[in-house]
């Protein structure tokens, strides 16, 4: 029988048993599902939910493709975070291996606070290295220059009140009433001076003294200088002190008396300042008077202009005081607890002194804090109980709230620690042992302002009004201001550091207190330093014009100086030196401020004479340097056109070449090279109001409201008084 010819199979239409047999095999899944995991179940890789999940077990479903580290994915993701985590570890091991030993040592410490590594390796690498800080085209440069030179031809003041003649029969006065009636001055006035001189005038003297000059520089306690002056006693008096006291005491009288020459304002006090030259050249050992009446003749002539002599007299005080040991413990030493108290003062009066002349003249201190290993004045120590209230050689009547708590040895403390502050910012720029950087700016910023957060509550301007308080804060806000100028032009946002807009503030704060200093008191029997204190301000005002606020500062700023001259002759150099830096840097004053009336007079000058002064301030010959390598420069600065001279905020058209032994300045500053400002601002810290931001005004009976205790941002923490009632 033939073969069968067998039909071929059947093929389903829709391949059903194709799908049959595919589904008797499983596939095979990279992952499984986190419940099939755990219930080591098998799970066929659906999504969102697998069948094993839905159907069998009735439970939710999901994926975690990182946790398998199989993935090829999660082993990238692993490796790029350990990456991230050892570059952070080999930039923070870099730093410590790098870093100068006290930085280090604050960066050991903020590991062991379990700070994120990340975190403090990205603020390492925003540590920017801060240009050299002695290049010779700088704001700072143009600035000590002009302080060096002489001042230029001016005209003298005339018509000032100096005749005030106080009348026999006025009531005895403060320091009077202090000495014993056993022995009055009137009865022993021959003991501290050469040739008999009018009681009543010489307690006049001791009142305007202790009044405006002695609250803030203290270099002696007034109790027991009066006591020993009193009784003719020299533990802690001596002929010598009390002649500089005089010479200074009479820049602030009005009387005839006060002057050498009843026709030449500039001999106030040269009478006594003779004396005491006199004395000290003779002087053979060294005592605590002594070096109390070297600071007093200091600012006395820096006062009257002569900035190189009052220099030298500072720096014999400083030896003086050094080779005493005045900056020693005196712990467990055999001295009486008056003379100790003495030495406490004394030391701390040089030491706050010396720190103000570096700061205000861009000097190295010859005293720094690192020195100093004597306790300061402490509040228990003496009485501080007494009180302060205004002097005026008049019969004004004064009310129950002219009268207010002085605190006097509190004040030294808070005024000493500023200072130490200082002091450290100073060798910093004068005498670096490593590179400035703005890991150090930032610390040194907060620094002063943990100074002002902890100030006590007595010295907070929404509590006082005294006046050597309110120069204490003018003071702060300087320093804040010195710290940061040298680096105006440079763009630290990268570091959360604002220079220039710093700079502005702190000197539109100082401005606003001048304000209140000339409305409570006058500026006729002002501090020394404030002259300087608003000479940085200005300095800051005069990058800013033409804006409107700049402009109006810098303008009262001209009518403050010529005011503060009658008193301190060095407030005329400081409109000139305005004038030179703004002819330098071609900036147009405002109207008024550049009038020749506003010229005043040399130290050396008299009344309708014109000379120019023969003393030009000190200054140190030390090399400059290149300035080559800096931070970045700010955006701010970088429109200014390639036409404009020279000037602090511009950037440079080339880089800084050494300066030329033949252009020279005999006064050294290391600041770094600054070009020309930019009146509107490209960018402005978020810490800070909008450009038609006015900041605090002074205005005569304007209520204000509360201060702000602590100064932590810049708008309304580093600004004390912006809300303060003084009326």
């Amino acid at each position: 029988m033939p073969p069968r010819h067998l039909r071929p199979k059947d093929e389903g239409v829709d391949g059903s048993d194709t799908g049959s047999d595919a589904k008797g095999k499983r596939k095979a899944i990279s992952s499984a599902c986190i419940p099939c995991r755990k219930r080591k179940s098998k799970c066929d890789g659906g999504v969102p939910s697998c069948s094993t999940c839905m159907a069998v077990y009735r439970t939710d479903c999901f994926y975690d493709a990182d946790s398998d580290h199989r993935r090829k994915g999660a082993l990238k993701r692993d490796i790029k975070t350990l990456q991230q985590q050892n570059n952070a570890l080999d930039v923070i091991v870099a730093s410590l291996r790098k870093l100068p030993k006290e930085e280090s040592i604050a960066l050991l410490d903020d590991l062991r606070n379990d700070i994120d590594y990340d975190v403090l390796a990205s603020s390492l690498r925003g540590n920017v290295r801060l240009p050299q800080s002695y290049a010779p085209q700088t704001l700072e440069a143009d600035l000590a220059q002009q302080m060096a030179e002489a001042t230029p031809t001016s005209t003298t003041f005339e018509n000032m009140p100096y005749a005030s003649i106080q009348k026999p029969n006025d009531p005895p006065t403060l320091q009077t009433q202090l000495l014993s009636p056993q022995a009055t001055l009137g009865e022993s006035p021959v003991t501290w001076f050469r040739s008999p001189k009018d009681p009543e005038f010489i307690d006049h003297l001791l009142n305007l003294y202790f009044t405006w000059i002695h609250p803030f520089h203290t270099f002696f306690p007034r109790e027991h200088f009066l006591h020993d002056m009193g009784r003719g006693r020299t533990d802690f008096c001596s002929p010598l002190l009390v002649n500089a006291v005089m010479s200074f005491a009479c820049h602030y009288s009005d009387r005839a008396l006060a002057l050498t020459d009843p026709h030449d304002s500039n001999t106030a006090g040269d009478a006594f300042f003779a004396e005491a030259k006199r004395l000290v050249d003779n002087a053979e050992k060294s005592c605590l008077t002594t070096i109390q009446a070297l600071a007093i003749m200091s600012l006395r002539e820096c006062s009257a202009g002569r900035d190189s002599r009052g220099y030298r007299f500072a720096g014999r005080a400083v030896r003086m005081a050094l080779e005493l040991g005045l900056h020693l413990s005196v712990m467990g030493t055999n001295l009486r607890s008056p003379e100790a108290e003495v030495r406490k003062i004394t030391f701390w009066g040089i030491f706050n002194l010396e720190t103000l002349y570096s700061v205000s003249f861009g000097r190295l201190s010859q005293l720094p804090r690192t020195a100093a290993d004597i306790q300061k004045p402490s509040p228990q120590e003496r009485g501080e109980h007494s009180t302060w209230k205004p002097y005026e050689d008049t019969n004004v009547i004064l009310t129950s709230g002219s009268e207010q708590a002085a605190q006097p040895t509190l004040f030294i403390e808070t005024y000493s620690k500023l200072s130490e502050i200082a002091s450290d910012m100073t060798t910093s720029f004068y005498a670096p042992q490593e590179r400035f950087t703005s890991r150090r700016l930032a610390a040194t910023y907060a620094q002063y302002q943990d100074w002002y957060r902890e100030l006590p509550d007595t010295f907070l301007l929404e509590n006082t009004s005294l006046p050597h308080v309110l120069v204490l804060h003018m003071y702060y806000y300087a320093c804040v201001l010195h710290l940061f100028r040298p680096y105006i032009k440079l763009d630290l946002r990268s570091s959360n550091l604002f220079p220039r807009e710093t700079c502005t503030l702190c000197a539109n704060e100082i401005s606003a207190l001048m304000n209140a200093l000339r409305a409570m008191y006058g500026l006729r029997r002002i501090s020394l330093g404030v002259t300087s204190l608003l000479l940085s301000a200005s300095t800051i005002h005069l990058l800013n014009l033409p804006s409107e606020q700049a402009t109006a500062h810098l303008a009262q700023g001209f009518q403050d100086f010529q005011a503060m001259a009658v008193n301190h002759q060095f407030a005329g150099r400081c409109v000139d030196i305005i004038r030179s830096l703004a002819i330098k840097w071609q900036i147009t004053l405002p109207d008024g401020a550049g009038a020749p009336n506003m010229a005043l007079r040399s130290p050396d000058q008299k009344l309708g004479t014109a000379t120019s002064p023969s003393s030009a301030f000190f200054a140190a010959t030390i090399p400059r340097g290149d300035s080559g390598d800096g931070g970045t420069q700010s955006r701010s600065s970088t429109n200014s056109s390639a036409n404009h001279h020279e000037s602090p905020l511009a950037p440079p058209q080339q880089l800084t070449l050494p300066l030329d032994p033949a252009q020279s300045q005999e006064f050294w500053t290391p600041f770094p090279a600054q070009g020309m400002p930019t009146p509107n601002y490209e960018h402005r810290s978020m810490m800070f109001g909008g450009p038609d931001d006015k900041g605090p005004q002074w205005m005569m009976g304007m209520e204000q409201g509360r201060h702000h205790s602590a100064p932590g941002g810049l708008d309304q923490n580093m600004s004390g008084m912006g809300q303060w009632s003084w009326q």
